[in-house]
């Protein structure tokens, strides 16, 4: 029997069981914003780019009949990097195809088991690009089994040179001058640093906390109409507060095998992404091969394999070939990115905001 991904995920339900299936998991979406519309680019093996700057210097002024002046431009500096790969996979013996069944059913249902493991498969790739976008917004990418547990690469770690925010005193003090002082200063090193102002803040709830009980910022959602008082950090309650545009509560975190919950924003931590952030950062999206798949066999033209992999619209490759010991199905999915910062002193970090 021909192999492929479309025909097994295409395998018919038992007549009378439900098939669960695959869409956006809202689950996952909140569990990935940092990632989330990030722009994409393509590399074959390595990524290069120029980093992203401003000139800011002024022009030198003449008289009406003086010769022009010749200036310099902003000599580009060029920057090259590889790729982060991820590749799992779950096989499926034909035992297992038959004994399969989704909880509650009489019968059983492979349909149904075979998209509940596509879609487990898929989380773990989109928690893992989360988490290197996390990295990547604090300054640091780090490779090893550490932070990618049972992974096969160690002792890679990409420092991305971005701006260390230091807060005047601790937040969690509450005469502490958030507003006044620590906003000013930020929006200040930022410009004189990068040219650029700050877009947005992103913290977890320890900093909700620190912000709501603050006695300036308290004063400062007095003055809001009572409807926005109440609302959650999430929303409006502390947008344009400072000078800031978005103040965004962010509570996405992964939880490992055996371990517990961990943010991807941590405990006391700060995040300030700049205005325009879109246009200063994107997702290197890098082309994979298909290990194994010489031994699949494509049942229609569109399932052949393409020259080129990059994935989905999510960055992520699926494929499955056979294997004959034992003999099954090998459902495998993988995915070659890398966040980039093409202007890292535009992107702001303070690891502890209570220091």
């Amino acid at each position: 029997m021909p192999i492929s991904l479309r025909s097994l995920l295409e395998l018919p339900p038992t007549e009378g069981s439900s098939v669960e299936l695959f869409g956006p998991d809202s689950v996952i979406g909140r569990n990935t914003m940092l990632s989330k519309g990030r722009r994409v680019e393509r590399a074959k093996v390595a990524f290069a780019w120029d980093k992203e700057d401003y000139f800011r210097a002024l022009a030198p002024a003449t008289g009406r009949g003086a010769a022009s002046k010749t200036v310099k431009t902003k000599e580009p500096t060029r920057y090259m990097i590889g790729g982060v790969f991820f590749r799992i996979n779950h096989a499926f013996t034909g035992e297992m195809l038959n004994a399969l069944r989704s909880p509650g059913d009489i019968s059983s249902n492979a349909a149904a088991e075979i998209q509940k493991t596509r879609r487990a498969l898929r989380a773990r790739l989109l928690l893992s690009k989360e988490r290197l976008w996390s990295m990547a917004f604090k300054g640091t990418t780090t490779i090893d089994s550490t932070e990618f547990p049972d992974g096969t690469v160690e002792g890679v770690s990409i420092s991305w040179g971005i701006n260390t925010l230091a807060v005047s005193a601790s937040w969690n003090t509450i005469n502490t001058l958030i507003v006044s002082a620590d906003c000013e200063t930020f929006k200040a090193d930022f410009v004189d640093t990068a040219g650029v102002r700050i877009q947005r803040f992103i913290f977890n709830e320890t900093v909700s906390k620190m912000l709501k009980k603050n006695t300036e910022i308290k004063d400062f959602i007095a003055h809001l109409p009572r409807s926005e008082q109440f609302l959650t950090a999430t929303a409006d309650q502390f947008s344009g507060m400072g000078g800031i545009p978005e103040w965004v509560e962010y509570l996405g975190s992964y939880k490992p095998e055996g371990g517990s919950t961990t943010r991807f924003v941590a405990n006391d931590a700060l995040i300030a992404l700049p205005e325009g952030y879109e246009d200063l950062c994107c997702e290197a999206r890098f082309a994979m091969d298909r290990p194994g798949s010489t031994q699949l066999v494509a049942s229609r033209p569109e399932d052949m394999i393409p020259e080129e992999v990059y994935g989905d619209e999510d960055g992520i490759d699926e494929y499955v070939y056979q294997s004959p010991d034992p003999a099954s199905m090998v459902y495998v999915a993988q995915m070659g990115i890398q966040p980039i910062l093409k202007l890292p002193e535009a992107f702001g970090y303070e690891s502890a905001v209570t220091s």
